[in-house]
């Protein structure tokens, strides 16, 4: 889960979370995992722990200029380990800035937005991120 590109990720569960004081955006998680195969892995940081399926979103969806009307927000220069490398996710639905944590969240906030706004028979396929959970609309 700690080498190569960061894709390859192995399923487990946290078996225990440590939180000490953090910097700007809240304290520090550290998770204890027990990997699937057995194997365990103590004080593993929180950028590398995700809901199985945030992940397949974010294998699915890995370039920003693939996500619809979704922005990742992160700041390089600060000490957050989460704020530098992860970051957040903003929306923006009838002029107001959303914040998700999750990307698969925000991508369908979004996509929901769409499709409230413009009527499920004004929709085009293109206008969402995951048109497929809206097959109905396209038939």
């Amino acid at each position: 889960w700690s080498g190569g590109t960061g894709w390859n990720w192995f399923p487990g569960r946290v078996w225990d979370v440590k939180e000490s004081p953090g910097a700007e955006y809240g304290p520090e998680k550290k998770y204890d995992v027990v990997f699937d195969d057995g194997d365990t892995e103590p004080n593993v940081g929180e950028i590398w722990i995700a809901k199985k399926a945030d992940y397949e979103v974010c294998l699915e969806k890995r370039d920003e200029e693939d996500w619809i009307g979704v922005k990742n927000v992160r700041f390089p220069d600060s000490k957050d380990e989460y704020a530098r490398m992860i970051g957040w996710y903003e929306t923006c639905l009838d002029g107001v800035q959303r914040v998700y944590s999750s990307l698969g969240e925000a991508l369908r906030a979004h996509d929901k937005h769409i499709v409230k706004t413009k009527g499920r028979n004004n929709c085009l396929a293109a206008e969402l991120n995951f048109p497929e959970e809206h097959h109905l609309l396209f038939e």
